[in-house]
């Protein structure tokens, strides 16, 4: 299929506007994996999970109404019979049964790689998954239904207002305007929570909707505790809670205890300091990078300090910077 031919079908797909016949041509042309053109990788997953549980499902509708139509049939007859005997004497309402109703699937994407995930959910939202990040959405997503389940750090940026609802663990979070947020839901975690950096977002306890909840505006902190069940909002003070979006880190006049724990959180390692006199010494700079050794070599630059690395473990050792 022609590659403008394919871009044509996706926007109108995205757009709510595609037939039947339009769907099952992109979904014909993304299970063909090998032959998928690279711009169009990111919308492979809305379509190449129909599985084939799927299929036997529908399989077993047609053979269950074909069934149903002999049987039908049968008893059509019988009736037909009775009522030239007894005509005038009965009268038979037949009706209809529903047809069943094919539940939404569910599309589920996990990062298990080192880097950063970019999903486009459809022309208005999209998100990024942090590693080991994993969510589930609708296939309709943008459609119908616009919950998506998060369990671990993303970052979502949407144009859909008052339609989106986002899940992870206790947290339930809508969406009240054009917004962008960050969500960090580990499971080892107490709480989750949300960090809004445009927009707005309102934030509630998913099983006490009836008590308080939050609207949480550009610049300010939400976190929901999973236990207690308690919502809690106030104004950011973490500067640093997109560094593993940006690759960016801010510090200004920041005690080193408090870099260590930064370092610690981004770089997944592990880092100690010989004298914890050592925790008071103020870090101040910014750093656009993806490796933990600039900013390392900034403090043992900046403090005179001594820093080995053995494996996952890092050590700061110097004297008093007071």
């Amino acid at each position: 299929m022609e590659h403008n031919k394919i871009q044509q079908l996706l926007e109108k797909y995205l757009d709510g506007a595609t037939t039947v016949s339009e769907e099952s041509l992109l979904r014909r042309y993304f299970e063909q994996q090998d032959t998928v053109h690279a711009d169009f990788r990111y919308a492979q997953a809305m379509f190449a999970h129909f599985t084939s549980e799927q299929k036997d499902y529908f399989k077993e509708q047609t053979i269950r109404s074909s069934n149903n139509r002999q049987i039908q049939g049968i008893l059509l007859g019988l009736l037909t019979l009775l009522v030239s005997i007894v005509i005038g004497l009965f009268y038979f309402n037949t009706s209809k049964e529903a047809p069943i109703k094919n539940p939404t699937k569910q599309l589920v994407f996990y990062n298990n790689t080192d880097s950063i995930q970019k999903i486009h959910l459809n022309k208005h939202t999209t998100i990024w998954l942090n590693k080991n990040c994993k969510i589930s959405y609708p296939a309709t997503f943008g459609k119908q239904e616009n919950t998506i389940i998060v369990e671990g750090e993303a970052f979502l940026e949407t144009s859909l207002v008052d339609s989106i609802k986002v899940l992870a663990y206790n947290a339930l979070i809508s969406v009240e305007q054009v917004t962008a947020f960050n969500i960090k839901a580990e499971k080892e975690a107490e709480s989750v929570e949300i960090t809004v950096k445009h927009g707005s977002v309102k934030v509630a306890d998913n099983s006490n909707l009836d008590g308080l909840s939050l609207l949480v505006t550009e610049g300010n902190y939400c976190s929901v505790h999973k236990s207690s069940k308690m919502v809690f909002a106030a104004a950011n003070t973490n500067n640093n809670y997109l560094a593993w979006l940006t690759g960016e880190f801010i510090f200004d006049h920041i005690p080193l205890a408090t870099v260590t724990d930064v370092l610690e959180r981004y770089f997944h390692v592990k880092v100690t300091l010989d004298d914890r006199q050592l925790a008071y010494c103020e870090i101040t700079g910014t750093f656009k990078t993806k490796s933990i050794d600039n900013i390392l070599n900034a403090i043992k630059s900046e403090l005179n300090f001594e820093i080995t690395n053995a494996g996952n473990v890092i050590t700061i050792s110097g004297k008093d910077c007071s």
